[in-house]
């Protein structure tokens, strides 16, 4: 079984918040030029698959940073 980790991703642009649905379960937060995307509780299936539509849309990944939970790592 895969451990499910919640990940901070940068992506370069403004990504219209009407593509969260198509992503999953995601939020968005706008920094400067750049759409911060949130997924919770993602496992490695579920980052690749998020990675896969990032390509889709021609997106340029910045970062990913990995979030621990408040109560540690898991």
């Amino acid at each position: 079984m895969s451990a499910m980790t919640n990940y901070r991703i940068r992506v370069r642009g403004h990504l219209d918040s009407s593509w969260a649905d198509w992503l999953g379960r995601v939020t968005f937060e706008y920094r400067g030029p750049d759409t911060i995307i949130h997924g919770p509780d993602m496992d490695q299936s579920a980052l690749s698959g998020l990675f896969n539509k990032f390509r889709d849309l021609n997106l340029v990944l910045l970062s990913v940073e990995r979030i621990e939970s408040q109560g540690g790592p898991r």
